[in-house]
């Protein structure tokens, strides 16, 4: 999933093999089979959910607003769009696994669980969780290069197509006013995901034991069963 993202060039499609890779992260719990595995995982299933939520809002309102998500028809939105680049330069960082973001939780504690079982095992989680954070960070470098870097925009789609195409023609291309910015309200929602990935950071302690409770509760079925059958 890592490795497909680097070649594509659209915004959701790169998005979404992330979430692919992502997949393969949370999926880690289930091959180890232990109270650390399932946390490390439950952590990583969260912070999935709301790091490429909020990505994937954010790059919806970008197709609304300027017509496309194709890298190569969009640039220097760093400097049209402060509000957009805070939301998806730290969501990208969470994606990746830097601090301070749930990614790096979420990563941290799945190389923790997988250290504690056999060698070979061990050797080759964290292996891949190192090269899939490598093959992550060069992905959304160019995703980052692309979209919020460059010359500035000159022209743009005035409307979203009924279909996203990855051969877009530049008959519909039109210039691009100064006046055209992303609407508040479009942002809202990928920066409400955002402020939660990053409450998973700074409310570490809550949220570790939170998933630790979780865990625990996929390791001992008897509670569970219990509370099933009313004893």
């Amino acid at each position: 999933g890592a490795w497909s993202s680097i070649g594509e060039n659209t915004m959701r499609r790169i998005l979404s093999f992330q979430l692919v890779s992502s997949n393969g992260h949370i999926l880690i719990a289930v091959a180890l089979l232990s109270l650390a595995g399932y946390r490390g995982g439950l952590l990583y299933l969260v912070h999935s959910v709301l790091t490429l939520g909020a990505l994937v809002l954010a790059s919806g309102a970008v197709e609304q607003t300027y017509g496309t998500g194709h890298l190569v028809r969009l640039a220097d939105l760093l400097r049209r769009e402060k509000a957009l680049a805070w939301i998806v330069g730290l969501a990208l960082i969470s994606l990746v696994g830097f601090p301070p973001s749930a990614g790096f939780i979420g990563k941290a504690a799945l190389v923790v669980a997988s250290a504690a079982a056999t060698p070979w095992v061990a050797a080759v989680i964290i292996g891949s969780v190192i090269v899939a954070s490598i093959l992550s960070l060069v992905a959304m470098q160019r995703l980052w290069h692309d979209v919020f870097w460059g010359p500035k925009m000159t022209v743009y789609r005035s409307r979203l197509p009924a279909a996203v195409r990855s051969d877009e023609s530049k008959d519909d291309l039109v210039p691009l006013p100064d006046s055209v910015r992303i609407p508040t309200l479009d942002l809202v929602p990928a920066g409400l995901m955002l402020v939660l990935s990053l409450a998973m950071f700074f409310g570490a302690g809550p949220t570790w034991d939170i998933a630790t409770r979780a865990a625990q509760g996929l390791v001992d079925l008897g509670p569970y069963v219990e509370a099933v059958r009313g004893r």
